[in-house]
């Protein structure tokens, strides 16, 4: 039995040398952090191109920029750029999906091509992160809710296609879920996954930062009590008339079918597994679902104040996040304080084990770190 975390060095992980991370290591870019984040910012620029096709294909009498403007400026957005992971390269491939999801089958003359490589992306989606299937029934959904269903049976045909290709993962799938799920004891009920489910929603609409104002909790909570009511009374106002229900139901039944799939997953991982970044696939047919109702609703006037409400939230949330100039998981900077702060004989206690080795890498202090909880030994 040997210890996960070996060294303060980190350069021995689980016993095996080789696996731990190697200073002076580099791309083809370079191996500063700005070159390890490159492509992530890549992924969430193209994003915000894709939300200015997506803006005018749901949304043809609405000024694009204003949806665009809102996600540049997206603490969401911003956090999955600066983000050393897939989260960006999600991002992107989920609205490529919806966008192609539209030109393929919603559109009044639906492109092959456009299906063809739905499939494709399809399929690295589920490679690249497993939630991108939510978003692929919640589609086919939408098709049969509108009895296109001409459209539906292309669209099955090619998820079996996407099914074959995806067919050998299956098995990892289900052993990486019992190994992340096996000491899940959290109290569940639909009522809580609903709640859940609601509260990322509500985070990715009106952001609040790590410690919000009194006056930005006061005025998302009352936000938040009034725009189901207003929301309610324009649909039943606007129901007299079926365009609104025929431009804008594909969108709002993306959005909501993709977040049904969350709440029974709740009961299966736990909140620990399903924050923010894990429902990233909702964030975009959210984003735009909110602007659909309120253009069918109040027209550009309440896009514009809706558009206004997100930026200010968003504005405030990242001075609040990034006023230091730094982001969570900075374990250089951790480590230069700790080291020109530091008292000979008092041991560095971490308290985040999978931090340990991030932080024991960078650390060259003198005095002895402690980790707690001990991690899990290899076997």
């Amino acid at each position: 039995m040997r210890d996960v975390w070996r060294s303060a060095r980190g350069r021995e992980v689980c016993g095996e040398r080789g696996h731990g991370v190697v200073k002076g290591g580099g791309s083809v870019v370079g191996g500063s952090i700005f070159a390890a984040r490159l492509f992530s910012i890549v992924c969430a620029g193209c994003s915000l191109f894709v939300l200015a096709a997506l803006s005018k294909r749901f949304l043809p009498r609405l000024h694009s920029p204003r949806i665009v403007a809102v996600a540049a400026l997206h603490p969401f957005v911003i956090w999955c750029a600066v983000e050393i992971r897939l989260y960006a390269m999600v991002l992107l491939i989920s609205s490529l999906l919806i966008l192609l999801f539209y030109d393929g089958f919603l559109a009044d003359r639906t492109s092959r091509k456009a299906r063809i490589w739905y499939g494709v992306l399809a399929a690295v989606g589920l490679y690249t992160h497993y939630h991108t299937g939510f978003l692929l029934v919640a589609n086919c959904g939408v098709l049969m809710f509108q009895s296109r269903w001409k459209n539906a049976r292309k669209y099955l045909l090619n998820m079996l296609a996407v099914g074959v290709v995806f067919s050998p993962m299956v098995f990892v799938v289900l052993n990486q879920v019992g190994d992340h799920t096996s000491e899940i004891s959290e109290p569940w009920s639909v009522v809580i996954g609903v709640k859940h489910i609601i509260w990322q929603v509500q985070h990715y609409l009106l952001p609040v930062g790590i410690k919000p104002t009194p006056l930005e909790n006061s005025v998302s909570l009352w936000t938040w009590r009034l725009l189901p009511l207003i929301a309610i009374l324009g649909v039943l106002w606007k129901s007299r008339g079926m365009t609104f229900w025929k431009r804008n139901s594909a969108i709002w039944l993306v959005s909501i079918g993709t977040a049904l799939f969350f709440v029974p997953l709740l009961k299966i991982t736990g909140s620990e597994l399903l924050s923010f970044r894990h429902t990233i696939v909702l964030f975009v047919p959210v984003l735009i679902g909110s602007f659909a109702l309120c253009a069918a609703i109040g027209g550009n006037r309440a896009v514009g104040w809706w558009s206004c409400a997100m930026i200010c939230f968003g504005c405030s949330t990242l001075l609040q996040n990034y006023h230091h100039n730094s982001k969570g998981g900075d374990w250089i900077r951790v480590a230069n304080h700790i080291e020109n702060n530091e008292v000979a004989k008092e041991p560095v206690v971490v308290f985040i084990p999978w931090a340990s080795i991030s932080f024991g890498y960078h650390y060259d202090g003198q005095n002895q770190i402690v980790v707690l909880p001990q991690p899990e030994e290899c076997e």
